[in-house]
């Protein structure tokens, strides 16, 4: 029965199409096997269990391999890599949600010296600063950053607009990496 797709009662589905796997023999209906156009049948031979469980122990033999493989690519895709995390944080606003939470809950004295500056921002004890590598001059929509090289000091800050404040980032990382 292997290579070919037949229909069979699943797990108290009646007439599912199914397919045997040929790594592991067991059957399986069409949805749990990828997707494969370029085969006569249009699903791979392996079913998804024993393809992760190959992906699995690839990982666990050329894991340093492929995390220095992965980092190098975030490093040479900056742009790409903000882009694939804002579309991710659009999808799932949620989980974004969540992990914004976790860090807050993990720093609190970094909520504490960005609330403290918008407070000051606020009641005008602080005014907002063009960046000060550019000295672009920004509008409401898109403000510059108030940047702390010392969350300590709570309205100590370097006026940076986005894309300087991420270069400021990148740059601080790499040195102390």
């Amino acid at each position: 029965m292997t290579g070919k797709i037949f229909i069979e009662n699943y797990e108290g589905r009646n007439n599912v199409k199914c397919k045997v796997c040929t790594k592991c023999c067991k059957t399986f209906p069409l949805e749990l096997f990828e997707k494969r156009p370029s085969v006569p049948i249009g699903v791979s031979s392996h079913c998804k269990f024993c393809i992760l469980e190959k992906k699995r122990k690839h990982y666990a033999k050329n894991s340093e391999k492929l995390v220095a493989r992965a980092t190098a690519w975030k490093k040479n895709n900056p742009e790409k890599v903000n882009k694939m995390v804002a579309a991710w944080r659009r999808a799932n606003p949620s989980a974004a949600k969540a992990i914004q939470m976790r860090s807050r809950k993990k720093y609190p004295h970094k909520r504490a010296a960005q609330a403290a500056v918008e407070h000051a921002v606020s009641v005008g004890k602080i005014l907002s600063q063009p960046c000060c590598v550019c000295k672009k001059i920004y509008k409401k929509e898109v403000k510059a950053h108030a940047h702390h090289c010392d969350y300590n000091k709570q309205l100590d800050v370097m006026w940076l607009c986005p894309k300087h404040h991420k270069a400021w980032h990148r740059v601080f990382l790499a040195e102390n990496a």
